[in-house]
């Protein structure tokens, strides 16, 4: 992109040297034109790849129509014309000009037709021509703005963007810039106001503030009514009733953006925003500015839908990524609550029934709540904080310790649903690396519904007598690499074959979704995110005789490796 401080670059391409001397010498000279010549289109189309290739493109090009040809060497009346097409379709970022001694209405429609912004004599003053090129150079900026405008996310970008070129597009001095928004029923006026150089007036002085504009205003009504801008050169001309950004505008330019209800087919368009231009100076904008403006607000009426679409769904994502942060949340938290309850059930049961409590067993129970309890605060906490993703640190980890005081903690459910846990862990397992805390969380989800699915088997089998039984074991892996195996088999429903392949996928679950019970198919889902980020691998098989196994192989480490922190 070009900086502001650069001037902007002109080739004049011209077999005639004279030419050159009479137009290109002063826009050089005169009128701040960085100008190179080339003789034909061979030579133009060499400096237009230079050019392009170090950084510097030219803006504009002023083309002769006749020149000799490149191969014949023979004067020819259309070797500009062909330059011209191959300008257009090659350096479409370029604004081209005809300037020549053939005029005439067909010439003119052909070069219209083939791209060129404008067809001049070559009896046209340097003066005129320069405001041709400036206002061509003006109009390509607003051309390649267009697609820089159909990809912002939302109509706050749209509009910054607008107000942004509106400003480089601008002459230096003092303006004001506003872009304003049709509420419906057309009386108040909401929008933004910036201003260079100028004191604003009291519309721009309530937008410049955020807030809102009554209007009685005559220029919003023609603007509305006509669909097309209102252009006014003298300070008279501007009248108090007509409203103004500026205490004493000398021009005002206000060009309605029409957004259609059907894109598409850009169909009934509707008047939705105002951008609003004025400047201390007469005669400062003129009608191919306002062309050059309505085109700009063209695009921005083309581009103001996709971008509420853009905002609509990355507003839908949001509240389904936070539906799923909640969902998850009340997983976790719902999930220890219910060993806590358990093991509480348990101990007024027994107080009840005036059983005798050891004091180990009561304290056991007691402490397994406890600890369901304190994971549920911690749950809370992450939701109350919005951490997600979650930082959590692996560290070395006696996993057969953990895996018996989880197991210890559903003894209370399995009793009471006539199941039996039996623990087989090995007397030497070697450590792993771990998040206690995440895997204490797996560990309950894969318990949790192996007494469901017990449950489940149960109720299919119409009352028939049943013990449930659900094994957890560990052991170095038997295969003698180094790493530990973690396994736990149960006797219930099994998983059906046709939906094991989506076992782990989020969301998905066999059961009947229930928030307040924590059943939302997001415990296998992340039992496998945490496995596989702790460097592990997780997977579940049904058992030839009814049940399922789940086996979790995790690599070994030593008491002295380093922590690792991920993000769950």
């Amino acid at each position: 992109m070009k900086k502001r401080d650069q001037l902007p670059r002109l080739l004049f391409v011209d077999d005639d040297p004279n030419a050159f001397q009479v137009w290109g010498d002063p826009l050089s000279t005169d009128y701040k034109w960085d100008v190179a010549q080339a003789l034909g289109p061979v030579e133009a189309k060499t400096q237009l790849q230079n050019a392009e290739s170090t950084g510097h493109p030219f803006d504009v090009v002023i083309i002769d129509r006749q020149m000799p040809d490149p191969k014949t060497k023979e004067l020819k009346a259309d070797v500009g014309d062909e330059l011209l097409k191959d300008i257009t379709a090659r350096w479409r970022y370029v604004c081209p000009i005809m300037l020549t001694s053939f005029g005439g209405e067909i010439p003119a429609q052909q070069a219209t037709r083939y791209g060129a912004y404008r067809y001049l004599l070559k009896g046209t003053d340097v003066r005129t021509l320069n405001c041709v090129c400036r206002k061509g150079m003006q109009m390509q900026l607003v051309k390649r703005r267009r697609h820089t405008l159909l990809y912002m996310g939302s109509p706050n970008q749209v509009v910054d963007e607008l107000k942004s070129n509106v400003s480089s597009i601008l002459s230096p001095h003092a303006y004001g810039l506003a872009c304003l928004k049709q509420v419906p029923g057309g009386q108040i006026l909401i929008g933004s106001c910036v201003y260079h150089g100028c004191a604003p007036g009291r519309l721009a002085t309530a937008l410049e503030g955020g807030g809102a504009f009554v209007s009685g205003f005559r220029s919003i009504e023609e603007v509305r009514e006509s669909r097309r801008y209102r252009l006014r050169t003298k300070r008279v001309e501007i009248k108090p009733e007509h409203g103004s950004l500026l205490d004493s505008p000398g021009s005002q330019l206000i060009v309605p953006i029409l957004e259609s209800e059907n894109p598409p087919q850009r169909l009934a368009t509707n008047v939705v925003a105002f951008l609003w231009m004025e400047s201390v100076q007469e005669e400062a904008f003129s009608q191919e500015d306002a062309e050059i403006f309505s085109a700009l607000a063209d695009y921005v009426g083309i581009a103001l839908p996709g971008a509420k679409v853009v905002e609509e769904r990355r507003l839908t994502d949001r509240a389904v990524e936070r539906e799923g942060l909640l969902s998850e949340l009340a997983h976790r938290i719902c999930n220890p609550l219910q060993i806590a309850q358990s093991n509480v059930d348990f101990i007024a049961a027994s107080l009840r029934r005036a059983d005798k409590l050891e004091s180990t067993e009561l304290t056991s129970q007691l402490e397994q709540a406890l600890k369901s309890i304190e994971q549920a605060i911690q749950a809370a906490e992450e939701l109350r904080q919005g951490s997600s993703p979650r930082r959590i640190t692996l560290k070395p980890l006696k996993l057969a310790t953990l895996a018996q005081e989880v197991a210890d903690s559903f003894q209370a459910r399995a009793r009471a649903v006539s199941c039996q846990i039996d623990t087989r862990i090995n007397a030497v397992v070697p450590m792993v690396k771990l998040d206690q805390a995440e895997m204490r969380y797996v560990l309950n989800c894969i318990l949790e519904n192996a007494l469901e699915a017990i449950q489940q088997r149960r109720a299919k089998s119409r009352g028939e007598p049943q013990t449930g039984q659900i094994r957890l074991s560990l052991c170095a892996d038997p295969e003698g690499t180094k790493s530990v195996l973690l396994s736990v088999q149960d006797n219930g429903c099994g998983i059906d074959p046709k939906v094991l392949p989506r076992i782990f996928d989020r969301y998905f679950t066999t059961k009947e979704q229930d928030f307040r019970k924590a059943k939302q198919g997001l415990g296998l889902s992340d039992a496998k995110r945490f496995v596989e980020k702790a460097h592990g691998t997780i997977e579940i098989a049904n058992i030839p005789k009814g049940g399922a196994i789940v086996r979790i192989l995790l690599l070994a480490c030593k008491r002295g490796d380093p922590p690792e922190v991920i993000l769950v």
